[in-house]
């Protein structure tokens, strides 16, 4: 499994559409590093 983060969640989210269709275990960190600054 594969945690995938950018800066909002946005590219991330992309990234793991495109990632789980070549069938990787990916999940996408919701809100990106701003929401994960803020915990």
């Amino acid at each position: 499994m594969h945690y995938i983060i950018c800066k909002s969640g946005m590219r991330s989210a992309r990234a793991c559409k495109f990632l789980l269709e070549q069938g990787y275990n990916v999940i996408n960190v919701q809100g990106g590093m701003l929401a994960f600054e803020e915990l």
